[in-house]
């Protein structure tokens, strides 16, 4: 019962998303018609232009045929790229998927034994320049990371060729192999956060009872760390990476930008200077999917790492 109000709920947000994005647009100066005639078309053409989109309709006339047609698939024409939605979005999505995915994939790789590390040996001259080199890497913008990389990473070692991503659909391996350096500027600042959070979090279990307790009992401190600490550290980490997943999984505009990635950021970015509605729309409907869809698999783990949340559910 409860999962299906969450679904309920989450469904509910991705539709209230929708309409208001969809609203957003009749507010902007512009629409599409203006961007596909120009500037300098008459007023005559520009009028028969958006009756043949259907642009004079009221908002919820417009929104409730796009609605209807979404929910079986059909997401219209993109106007600026002349193609079906859907086709264009197959060619984007790979892109950012596997960015994300590479991206969680070395945020996790990166921040568990650092700051496993960092809370066993708390204080120590390691903790102390880890945490200020942290300190850093944590104030660095991914784009400005991004840079870093591809200069010294691919101009300089020669390791990929900066702006020549690799098409999924023709090479998948050099794919995965090029977008691993925009998901490591990506993955680095926040894996740092995520380093800083696990290790305050570890330290707080340290002053618990339960902690004196196995100590007492003789266990040596890494198992306490790893079979005690740990689980009980990850319950208020979960909800941070939850956070991190569902900001890559919107897409790393920016990023994409730098390195020349074709993902569903850079479209995104595109299709909102060109009024491209339908775009918009079906990115955005991805967007709130996405983050949803993350937020229960969040809820879900919290419940399986806490026992009390699924006690008072119960």
């Amino acid at each position: 019962m409860r999962i299906l109000k969450k679904l309920l709920t989450m469904l509910g947000t991705v539709l209230l998303l929708s309409f208001l994005s969809f609203l957003a647009f009749q507010v902007i100066p512009g629409d599409a018609a203006q961007v596909q005639l120009g500037t300098n078309a008459t007023p005559e053409a520009l009028e028969a232009l958006r009756e043949e989109m259907g642009l004079t309709d009221s908002v919820p006339v417009r929104f409730g045929r796009w609605l209807a047609a979404a929910a079986q698939g059909d997401f219209g024409n993109s106007t600026r790229y002349r193609m079906p939605v859907t086709e264009l979005l197959a060619r984007m999505m790979p892109n950012t998927l596997w960015l994300a995915v590479i991206s969680l994939v070395l945020i996790m790789a990166l921040a568990l034994p650092l700051g496993l590390l960092c809370a066993r040996w708390e204080g120590s001259l390691f903790d102390r320049a880890f945490t200020w080199m942290n300190q850093i890497f944590m104030a660095v913008p991914s784009f400005f990371l991004g840079m870093l990389i591809s200069f010294f990473l691919g101009i300089g070692l020669k390791l990929f060729v900066p702006g020549r991503a690799v098409s999924w659909e023709n090479d998948p391996i050099g794919c995965l192999r090029y977008l691993f350096f925009p998901a490591l500027a990506i993955a680095i600042p926040k894996a740092a956060m995520t380093v800083r959070f696990l290790r305050n979090s570890l330290i707080g279990e340290k002053r618990t009872d339960y902690v004196r307790t196995a100590r007492g009992k003789g266990m040596s401190e890494n198992r306490i760390l790893l079979t005690q600490m740990l689980p009980n550290a990850l319950i208020p980490v979960v909800t941070f990476l939850g956070v991190i997943a569902a900001e890559v999984l919107a897409g790393s505009i920016v990023v994409e930008q730098v390195f020349g990635v074709s993902g569903l950021g850079r479209l995104l970015v595109v299709s909102i200077s060109n009024r491209d509605y339908n775009v918009v729309q079906a990115i955005i409907l991805y967007i709130g999917i996405a983050v949803v869809f993350v937020n229960l698999l969040v809820d879900l783990l919290y419940r399986k790492l806490d026992p009390r949340v699924r006690d008072e559910a119960e």
